[in-house]
């Protein structure tokens, strides 16, 4: 049933996929891409994924992580913002 106006909500915990993009790992990276059908493209130090957003661009060595979400979707997040988001679980799955 509809709210009447605004309600608090908490988000559910999922588990998503994660790597942070550095000039150390990339051959790595771009082989999870690929198996994992991300539209991306490389151009020098840059990487440049189709999100659900819209096209986003990563800079290696910003710490920029890409996130392959709950639904396959791809996202690039900043490393402030993903720190703030998401952990490793406990037990390290």
């Amino acid at each position: 049933m509809p709210q009447p106006g605004p309600a608090v909500y908490r988000h559910k915990p999922t588990t998503i996929t994660a790597m942070q993009y550095t000039p150390d790992n990339v051959p790595a990276l771009r082989q999870w891409l690929t198996d994992g059908g991300a539209d991306f493209a490389e151009d020098g130090s840059h990487l440049h994924i189709q999100t659900r957003e819209g096209l986003r661009h990563c800079k290696s060595g910003e710490g920029y992580w890409i996130v392959q979400g709950i639904a396959d979707e791809w996202y690039c997040i900043a490393p402030d913002v993903f720190t703030a988001a998401y952990e490793l679980p406990v037990d390290g799955a």
